[in-house]
Order: structure tokens, then sequence, then C-alpha cells
């Protein structure tokens, strides 16, 4: 074992001594052995469920006292007495199979997996695991049956193209949506996750113009939030985007919520080009935007809302962009770009979601607080170890940003109803994602002002990213491969049939209708925000490679370090590795962001 490899077990003595049992299997020295076993339920399918198929995705959670980290699952063929085997085929012999955990070794994780099933009847069983070798006690069978596969919707009208509806939060990990019931049941449960979903610069103002380009942030020149490298900073061209090329292919379109930070400078009568409906956050608040006392651009005209219940800016955004799709008439294909403030930090949970979650467990991911980071870029070792104030804030604030997701995961339910209600459901591309990740302490990474976003690391740059497209998608599915929201724009002008001039992106297209024989293996990753070096990191299917403005390079292998801890950059067993993804990096990070250069 490593010096790295080493001293991540160490350091969770320091930072979460509970966590240990979940990494080697043993109990924490001192402590009392662990003998609580886990709890692993079934939500999807309840009993005598009949499901969807082919490949119906099932679904449930596990909770521990220590961390959860095994989730494994049976399935039963009822009519024949056999057991579903590893390679899809059935036999005699019963085997359990390894479920996909939303969040391996935490207390609470959910758990799905896909199973291989055509029409028939069966049984499932589930029994999870923790560190110390605790096994569930025994569960009973979850009978069910799976259908065939509904015939594929009728075509639309001639002449009629499909609807596009991005619901686009702020701040949120990639691995948060299990709480978000209709965004599971209504998007997930119907459509494709994005298992590897990311963007390609951390940060609000350059993700967003990504999207709204479908191009890296040395395309767009929108690298910060505001000044000269801002979208209000006089580089940013908002003459070209998917609102105008939609817009000019009959679209009638919306954006609710979120713009850009800056955006109040222009006293909210600016409207950009592309837009037929506008009903943007007008107010300089944390991150742009505000729960309550903010003013909203309607059109071109402020309108304020105060402390009331009613005025809570999500349930006010949601009410907009339903009344937009219920007011578009029928014939008009219509783009809604739905962007709420939630999560985002002060995460200020709706009245009616205060009360939820606060019986949390801790976040303590082995790299949370990460006590050995000598092998980490000078600005995470200048970072102090947390205080017990540093914990507690970071604690609250993870409990509030689930709370605030509750009021996002409420105005899906009604966009999605209200699709259904006006009969465009069917013919609808429904994305829900991320402006970026967030970590919870990771790295040291999250305790004060900006420091929980913009860097290279896993939680930062990964987002959620489901897909609902009725049309192409039969069944509900995950997908591994890398997507970026780079690709989003390109994929919103291929369902238009119009043209997405300077986007880097591809469109998602042959993802959702498995067409697809070959897919990228890498993207890039970039940043250029003042306040920690600048950098131009490689994001592959195996590893992650960043280059700072300082020359400090780090390198990880993913496969076998998914929690980032061990630096591979200076090991002679990586040189070749670091070798080809310096070249790749400076391949892809062209031109280079502001305030760097290349030193290898």
């Amino acid at each position: 074992m490593g010096r790295r490899a080493t001293a991540a077990v160490v350091a969770l003595t320091l930072a979460a001594t509970t966590v240990i049992a979940v990494l080697t299997g043993g109990t924490p020295a001192g402590a009392a052995p662990d003998t609580t076993p886990p709890n692993g339920t079934v939500a999807v399918p309840a009993p005598n469920a009949a499901l969807t198929g082919p490949s119906p995705v099932v679904r449930g959670t596990a909770t521990d006292n220590v961390g959860v980290t095994n989730v494994d699952y049976v399935v039963r063929d009822r009519s024949t007495s056999r057991w579903l085997q590893a390679n899809g085929t059935w036999a005699t012999t019963f085997v359990w199979l390894p479920a996909t955990l939303a969040a391996p070794g935490s207390k609470s994780t959910a758990w799905s997996a896909t199973l291989p099933l055509g029409t028939g009847s069966y049984a499932l069983q589930v029994r999870a695991r923790d560190g110390a070798r605790n096994v569930d006690p025994t569960k009973p069978w979850v009978p069910f049956t799976v259908t065939g596969t509904p015939p594929p919707p009728p075509p639309p009208p001639p002449g009629t193209k499909p609807n596009v509806v991005l619901i686009l939060t702020d701040d949120q990990r990639w691995d948060t949506t299990a709480v978000m019931p209709n965004v599971q049941s209504q998007l997930a449960d119907k459509g494709v996750t994005f298992t590897n979903g990311f963007v390609v610069d951390s940060l609000c103002c350059p993700s967003r113009a990504t999207i709204m380009k479908g191009a890296y942030s040395h395309s767009t020149k929108v690298y910060q939030l505001t000044g000269p490298d801002g979208p209000f900073g006089g580089k940013y061209d908002d003459s070209s985007t998917i609102a105008t090329w939609l817009d000019g292919a009959g679209y009638r379109t919306a954006l609710v919520g979120k713009y850009y930070n800056g955006y109040d400078l222009t006293r909210g009568t600016y409207v950009p080009p592309g837009w037929d409906k506008w009903a943007a956050i007008a107010t300089n608040d944390v991150g742009g935007g505000s729960y309550y006392d903010y003013d909203l651009s309607l059109d071109g005209s402020l309108r304020h809302y105060g402390s009331a219940t009613a005025d809570y800016s999500t349930d006010v955004l949601a009410q907009q962009a339903e009344d937009f799709v219920r007011s578009t008439p029928a014939g008009d294909p219509l783009f809604l770009w739905f962007s709420p403030y939630g999560p985002h930090e002060p995460a200020t949970p709706a009245p009616r979601h205060q009360s939820m979650f606060s019986n949390l467990s801790p976040w303590r991911p082995p790299n949370y607080n990460e006590a050995d980071v000598s092998d980490k870029p000078a600005f995470i070792r200048s970072i102090a170890s947390f205080s017990s104030a540093t914990t507690q804030r970071i604690d609250g604030l993870r409990r509030n940003q689930l709370r605030s997701l509750q009021s996002v995961d409420d105005a899906v339910g009604r966009l999605v109803q209200a699709l259904a209600d006006t009969g465009r459901l069917e013919n609808t591309m429904i994305v829900f994602t991320s402006d970026n990740g967030f970590l919870w302490g990771e790295h040291r990474w999250g305790g004060t002002g900006d420091r929980n976003k913009q860097v290279a690391y896993e939680e930062s740059i990964r987002t959620p990213f489901v897909v609902r497209y009725d049309r192409a998608v039969s069944a509900p599915r995950s997908d591994s491969r890398l997507v970026t929201v780079m690709d989003l724009a390109p994929t919103w002008a291929a369902l238009a049939g119009v043209g997405a001039p300077g986007a880097e992106g591809v469109s998602l297209m042959p993802l959702l209708d498995q067409s697809a024989t070959t897919w990228r293996s890498d993207f890039l990753v970039e940043h250029g925000l003042t306040g920690f070096p600048a950098f131009c990191a490689v994001r592959s299917t195996s590893d992650l490679y960043v280059q700072y403005a300082t020359g400090e390079e780090e390198l990880y292998d993913l496969a076998a370090d998914p929690y980032e801890l061990q630096n591979r950059a200076s090991d002679a067993a990586s040189a070749s590795t670091l070798t080809a993804r310096r070249a790749r990096a400076h391949q892809l990070c062209v031109p280079t962001p502001p305030n760097f250069t290349w030193r290898h």
C-alpha cells in the first residue's frame, strides 16, 4: 500500500473515525465492534407491480449506523424457478448481483439496478452489507411482472417540432437526486440517467454560457462572474445562442429564473435576443439571485417580491414556467429554460420543507476534511483542517440544500403535469441538470465563500444529468458514457432541425436512441477565476489530469482511487499516462484561460 493510500485510512481517525469500519472491514481501535446490520429496502417495484420492459429499473434505499458498502439483489423467474446470472442468462444457480449505490460508504444511500428482463413474472430480493461484514436480515421477496414495451407514441402532426424543457438547478451535486421523488418517478424512471454527466467549467456564469452556446469557456469568453471576463464584460456575444437558434426556427422561447450574475446592473430592462418570454431574477444577491426580497424582470419591467410565504422564489418561478407552458398555442413548439435559485447557498427552504432531513447522518466520505494534503497543490495545502464551527456549517448547509431541492422537485412535478395536460409530454425533451457540482468538505474544500466548487475534483465538475424524451427512449436506463452540458445546445438544435454555429459539443441523440457506435473518451475542464490558480484539466474515462498556472500538476486514477486521495503526478509508474494527458491538455485547452501559462 502506497503512502497516500495508507494516509487515506489513517486520516479518517482524525476526521470521522466511524468511517474506518467501512474502509477496512473492521472497527476503529478502542471502539466497540460494529454488530448492527444495515437495512435495505425496495421502493420500485412495489409488491405485485407491473413494470414496463424490456430492462426495467429497480431502486430503493439502504441505511446503516456506520456506512453501507454493498447492496446485492437476486431475481427469480417465477414461471421457471431459474435465477438471473451476472451475464444476463438464467440458470438453476442462486446468484447475488451487485446494485449501483448513489453514495457508497455513507449511512444512507439510494441503490438502483437495470434488470435485463423481458416480459414475464419475477421476484426480487435485496440485502445490504456494511464494512464490518454485517448483512441485512432476510427480507421478503417482492413479486412483480414485466409487461411488453408499449408501442411508440404516434408521430406528431406534420411540421410539429419537438418541445424542449431545461430544468437547471444552481450548485447541485450529482448524487442528490435520490431525495427528489418527482425527478426520480417522472424523469429518471421514464428516461436516461447519464451517470457521468459533467460541466466543463465549474462556476455558474461560465457554465451557463456553455449551455447557451454549446461551447467551452475559451470560446464563449466567459470565465468569471463579473468584470472583463464575465458575461457583461463586453466579450460575450449573446446574439447567437440556443434562444436565437430556436426562436428563428419558430419556437416560442422563455427564460424563467436565474440568468447571469451582473444582470441586476441592467436594472432588469435588458431582454437578450431570442427570448419571447422573460422572467429573470434581477437582484444582486449571493450567487445572483434570491429566495425572498428580490426583483423579477418580467419582459423588461421590474416587479418586487417580498418576504411572504407566497413570495418564495422557486414557487413564483414555477408558476411563471407553468403559465408559459399552458399559454403557448398548441401548434407552436416551445423552449423553456427554467433555472430556479435552489439549492444555492444560503439554500433557504420553503416553509413546508424546513423540518425535513433533521436527522440526516453527517457526510463523511474518505476525502472529507482530508488529513494528508501534502500531495495537493499549495492552495489546498494552505487550508487548515476543519474547526468544529466549519464542520457544523457544512453539515447545516447540506441539510438546507436537500431541503431547498424539495421545492425544485415540486416544480418538476408541476411542469410535467402541465406538459401532459396540454398534450405536449410525448413530444418534449426534458433535461434535468445543474450549472456545477458542489463540495461538502472533500479535500478541505467547502467552508467559506466560493470554496465549494470551481476546482476540477469530481464533486465539483459532476452534476445530475437526466433526459426524458419519450419518442427516443422506450424504457428507463442508465448510461455511463461521458456527457457534458456543452452537448445540450447541439442536441436541441438537432431536434429543431437548425444549425448550432460555433458549438463544440455534440448531439446526445445517438445515445438517446442507442444508435451511437463511438463516443468521446475525454473532455476539457478549464477555469480562469482569480483567488486560486487558473488551470487546464482533462477528465477521461479512467483518470483526471490537472495543470495549474503555478506549474503544479495532479493525476488521479479514478478506477483505483475514486476519492482522489493519491496524486500520481510524481509516480514513475504513471509517467507515460502523465505525458499523454499533458499532450491532450495542450491540444484541448486552446486558447488558455486568463492568467494561465503552460509550465509543462
